[in-house]
């Protein structure tokens, strides 16, 4: 075992992410993540992300922080066993001493398959059965907290940016809880990005442009779809941010498609 700073180079097979569950709540911070990857070269890697929060006054900053611990030749049943039952482990990895320790995290962990299309359950036990995806149907809201992308064509888990027509929209998220950072785009023009909250598969919250709207233009687009197909409403235009608060997005009519190249945003800068 030993912690590095760089992430593994081989194709990750199964990811654990924290779910809550009546009665159970998370045991993230409002703005951190946790994974559990093995990869195809029989290594686990636990992750802890601090998501960027701001700090100072005046110019935008943010800070950042995420710790990587390998267990090498091992398997997340025996990784999982190992930090339940040596703490030093979680503390190592979170910087920290938590009294609750790894259990709680532990009991709200579900695994799947990576590329795999059936979901199964995967119970709170010390060794558990690892699992397979959501159900391509599953509402986003009920997503585990992670990476995603989703398109206005059929589902799949091998779309390549050829593939995605001039006509399509993507929205290339990060789900944490119920919060939703995303790029809502369109191969050929558009790219917004939004932070607001998930209820089912429509976003609301902020949407951020990615060009300065003079005043009159941003009131002359507020409360009005900004595509043809009506997918995301904006909101109540803001000339200050150059933002559209009251926002919303329905994705019920888009579809689970691979995560493709390009890194899903964690914040909207």
């Amino acid at each position: 075992m030993i912690a590095l700073s760089t992430p593994a180079q081989a194709a990750v097979t199964t990811q654990c992410q924290i779910q809550s569950r009546e009665g159970q709540p998370s045991p993230l911070a409002m703005r951190a993540l946790f994974t559990l990857e093995s990869t195809s070269d029989g290594n686990v890697a636990v992750t802890y992300t601090n998501l960027p929060s701001p700090v100072g006054v005046g110019q935008p900053v943010t800070i950042e922080q995420t710790r990587k611990m390998i267990f090498y030749n091992s398997t997340i049943p025996a990784v999982r066993q190992q930090m339940l039952s040596n703490p030093t482990f979680f503390t190592e990895l979170r910087g920290f001493s938590d009294p609750e320790g790894f259990k709680p995290f532990n009991d709200l962990l579900v695994c799947r398959s990576v590329g795999a299309d059936k979901p199964q359950s995967s119970p709170p036990q010390s060794s558990p059965p690892q699992s397979s995806t959501p159900q391509p149907g599953a509402a986003i809201a009920d997503l585990v907290d992670g990476s995603y992308r989703y398109w206005n064509g059929a589902p799949s888990m091998n779309v390549t940016d050829k593939q995605l027509r001039p006509g399509s929209f993507t929205f290339l998220f990060t789900k944490a809880g119920n919060r939703i950072v995303g790029i809502f785009a369109r191969p050929d023009d558009l790219a917004i990005c939004m932070t607001g909250t998930v209820k089912g598969n429509t976003i609301s919250g902020v949407v951020n442009l990615p060009v300065r709207f003079s005043d009159a233009e941003g009131r002359s687009r507020q409360n009005k779809p900004l595509d043809p197909p009506g997918y995301l409403k904006l909101g109540t235009w803001s000339n200050a941010g150059n933002a559209f608060s009251s926002s919303t997005l329905n994705l019920s009519e888009f579809n689970r498609i691979n995560i493709g190249p390009r890194k899903a945003p964690i914040t909207c800068r």
